[in-house]
């Protein structure tokens, strides 16, 4: 059985989504979107290492190796049309991804980059997140919001758990960058909520200097998770995007 991915029971599907999560988040973030979508496309969300039925298995140092992985061991996803599909820390991993698979002839009908800023340098921190205390960690789950419950960082069993999935995470994300060029030979759609205290607009345009297709960049109303709002309306952009495809 594949621990990387769930997926639908459609058949005779033509085409396919692959989802990748949030950084502390896990495939189930993603539940749900398969409604959305006809039945001709099957939804997959990918489940990173570290977490639910993956909790003994080691995240990557990088998110150059996670992709890398991810490739190795789930190459035959990418034998019907697909679009990638990433939310903040796993719009950098789909990146990546669409990257490595580029270099080997294969290429998304899309990639889609949500709440994510362009990777143009490594996040400049004095501490990296591995060092971070705990309590800092805890503050800063609690400005992003949405990701989990203030009262379940409380109980200490739980932290003991999602802590060191949240330092790993964090700190893949915040060294991964790439100089701008035109790596990538399929359309960008980089999305963003207007009220996002964490992402500015100005660095997910920056998206653009990736590719030599189209590129369009698209606000929302909401803030870093407005997506969980926005499902429907993002569901039609992908939809749409398969289509200019064909």
């Amino acid at each position: 059985m594949n621990s990387w991915i769930f997926r639908d029971n459609k058949k005779g599907i033509s085409n396919r989504i692959i989802f990748f999560h949030h950084a502390g988040g896990t495939a189930s973030f993603y539940k749900g979107w398969s409604e959305l979508f006809s039945q001709d496309t099957e939804v997959c969300a990918v489940q990173l290492p570290m977490r639910a039925n993956r909790i003994c298995e080691s995240m990557p140092e990088s998110i150059e190796q996670l992709a890398r992985n991810f490739i190795e061991e789930n190459s035959g996803i990418f034998d019907k049309p697909f679009i990638l599909f990433g939310h903040s820390m796993g719009a950098q991993i789909a990146f990546e991804v669409s990257c490595q698979l580029s270099r080997k002839g294969i290429n998304p009908e899309a990639l889609f980059v949500s709440a994510c800023e362009a990777p143009l340098i490594p996040e400049e921190k004095d501490i990296s997140a591995k060092e971070e205390e705990e309590r800092t960690i805890i503050q800063i789950l609690k400005d992003y919001g949405h990701m989990v419950d203030d009262d379940i960082l409380d109980d200490p069993d739980f932290r003991s758990y999602y802590i060191p999935i949240v330092r790993q995470d964090f700190y893949i994300s915040e060294k991964y960058f790439k100089p701008q060029s035109k790596i990538l030979s399929c359309p960008i759609y980089a999305l963003c909520g207007k009220n996002d205290p964490f992402v500015k607009p100005k660095k997910c345009q920056g998206w653009c200097g990736y590719t030599d297709c189209l590129c369009t960049f698209e606000e929302f109303s909401g803030d870093h998770f407005y997506l969980e709002q926005k499902k429907e309306k993002i569901a039609h952009i992908i939809q749409k995007a398969f289509r200019k495809a064909v």
